[in-house]
């Protein structure tokens, strides 16, 4: 499956998780904030209708306080004067005060007076028979303990409910007994619900508690109400809701079930504003998405495009020119960094193996010609030997000298030839060293010592003090530092100053021999440790890789600068390697060799 499309389900799925992570929150949290606020906006809205009858009943205790402290009305208590009580309670006086009810009670509990009223039909009507009942058996409308002292609330009779008041009758006097009771009823029927509806502004419905038994919701909301819970709350559907509470009579008696039912408008715009939210989301999730894909498309997925058509148009059987584009600072420049680096490995590896097989033919030809030459050289050598004799046999003469002459000339050739063998069979040999401890000082006198210096070159050797032993093989030694100071002597044909030093740097000791003579071209710098390499004229093209070979073998390293027409330095540098360990321990043979397979087929 290509990037792309693997980063656009990535990214389509965890969008999609965060939207439902987010759905559920908004709708667990942000829903239920809007549900509360409903219940408080529908709970409010109950208190209101409740305020609205306690609006009524307090429009009615007005009216009856209005009568109960007029003076005629004390005084037609005392006298019991009917026709004069006829001439204050006009037909006017209910229609004006909207009462249907008036009873006078004395103190015996008796009603001197009572008259009821017909709103609608705005004429007198008869006194309700259910209301007697209230007045002589159950005096709680005319038992009043003091003058402020007020009964009302709601009075369920058959002819209907009633809102009623009771207040005790007194005189303007303060100091005057309390003369009966007055009685004021009002029928709380439709119209007077109207009322209730226009004060508090919202729906209201008011039904016997009997009645609410039969109704669905009712009967619901009736079995929430409790003392901790006297408001029910009930979502009728989806677009409507309603709150219930009981309404008690005087006697503390619940009668009547208020319902208030308003519009879901809060909760509907909750979820609006819940649902824009999420599809503004979800827009702006894929747009964000759309960018996002077309950034990554131009910044990482066609960088990595190009990046793999560079790579697959890079020919294996033309390496060297291969090579991708690596511009920019970050992790697919890195990429491109490290593919060149490899590409790079690739080719030294190429190169390297190349050059190893290269050794490796020179190797195994140097074997087989060193092998053929030295069998011939030594009848040459033992012939010479035999010829040296026999002209030693007959004397001196003109002729001798001269044929002995020509001998020597052999046998000089005949030594160089035997040292291009030994160098030819040198080079294609396993070098194991057999180390020993030696000392540097003593090491390089023998070598200075042994080597045919002419009197124009003057050979300096300087070591630091305290220059510790090395364990290395003198053999290989020897031919070594022989092989660099006989190349010094041959870079100063015209003579010149050869100044062999010695210094210990950390754990390796460093032996360097600067000469004066005609130095190296720069361009011949890393061909000369190549073997068949030589700007000599009878140059074999073995010394110096025969060193390295040597200094490889223990260990060490053999580096050169030169200038031309000033001079070389030849630098040495080979590790300190003892004997026995701290713990006086042997160490074995296996560690002290460094075992190189130095063999041809190892370059």
């Amino acid at each position: 499956m290509k990037l792309r499309s693997n980063l656009v389900i990535v990214f389509a799925v965890t969008y999609l998780c965060l939207l439902g992570v987010l759905y559920i929150s908004t709708t667990t949290v942000l829903l239920e904030g809007y549900q509360e606020i409903e219940t408080a906006d529908i709970q409010h809205l109950v208190d209101r209708g409740l305020s609205a009858l306690d609006h009524r009943v307090y429009d009615l205790d007005l009216i009856n306080l209005g009568f109960a402290v007029k003076d005629d009305v004390y005084s037609f208590m005392q006298d019991q004067d009917v026709e004069h009580i006829e001439t204050i309670l006009l037909d006017a006086a209910f229609l004006g005060a909207k009462i249907n009810l008036m009873l006078f009670v004395n103190n015996d509990n008796e009603i001197l007076y009572g008259k009821a009223f017909d709103l609608t039909g705005e004429k007198e009507a008869p006194i309700p028979q259910g209301i007697y009942e209230h007045i002589y058996l159950n005096k709680l409308l005319t038992d009043h303990q003091g003058p402020d002292s007020k009964v009302q609330g709601i009075l369920q009779i058959p002819e209907g409910l009633l809102l009623i008041n009771s207040r005790p009758i007194t005189a303007s006097q303060e100091e005057a007994p309390m003369e009966g009771t007055l009685v004021i009823g009002r029928y709380l029927d439709s119209s007077e619900i109207e009322k209730m509806r226009e004060y508090a502004g919202i729906s209201l419905e008011i039904v016997d508690i009997y009645e609410a038994e039969e109704k669905i919701d009712f009967k619901s909301a009736l079995r929430e109400i409790s003392d901790d819970n006297q408001i029910a709350i009930i979502r009728l559907h989806k677009n409507l809701i309603a709150g219930y509470s009981t309404i008690n009579d005087i006697y503390g008696d619940p009668i009547l079930v208020l319902k208030v039912d308003t519009s879901r408008a809060i909760f509907s715009l909750g979820q609006t504003s819940v649902w824009f939210f999420l599809i503004s989301f979800l827009i702006m999730g894929v747009g964000i998405g759309a960018l996002a894909m077309l950034a990554t498309d131009r910044v990482i997925i066609s960088r990595l495009t190009k990046l793999e058509d560079e790579v697959s148009s890079i020919d294996p059987n033309a390496l060297e020119l291969g090579q991708v584009e690596a511009s920019g600072d970050d992790e697919i420049s890195m990429l491109a960094t490290s593919i060149n680096g490899m590409l790079d490995a690739i080719r030294r590896y190429r190169s390297l193996l190349k050059e190893n097989e290269r050794m490796a033919a020179i190797g195994e030809t140097a074997a087989m010609v060193g092998h053929d030459l030295r069998n011939p050289l030594q009848v040459i050598v033992g012939s010479i030997d035999l010829i040296k004799k026999r002209l030693n046999k007959r004397g001196d003469s003109s002729d001798g000298r001269e044929i002995e002459k020509w001998v020597d000339k052999i046998d000089t050739q005949t030594d160089y030839m035997n040292k291009i063998v030994s160098d030819l069979q040198d080079y294609s040999r396993n070098i194991k060293p057999t180390r020993e401890e030696a000392d540097v000082e003593a090491l390089m006198g023998d070598v200075v010592s042994s080597v045919d210096i002419p009197g124009d070159v003057d050979v300096s050797i300087v070591l630091d003090e305290g220059l510790p032993d090395i364990s290395v093989d003198e053999t290989l030694m020897k031919r070594l530092f022989t092989n660099l100071i006989l190349n010094a002597v041959q870079a100063m044909p015209d003579g010149g100053s050869l100044s062999i030093r010695g210094s210990l740097q950390g754990d390796d000791v460093v032996i360097s021999a600067k000469d004066t003579g005609v130095g190296i071209r720069e361009e011949n710098l890393n061909e000369i440790f190549k073997p068949l390499f030589t700007s000599k004229a009878k140059g074999t093209g073995f010394g110096l890789p025969v060193c390295k070979r040597i200094v490889d073998a223990h260990g060490g390293t053999i580096s050169v600068e030169s200038e031309e027409g000033v001079g070389s330095t030849f630098t040495v540098k080979l590790p300190i390697t003892h004997l026995s360990r701290e713990d006086g321990a042997q160490i074995p043979q296996a560690e002290l060799e460094a075992d190189v397979q130095t063999d041809a087929t190892s370059f």
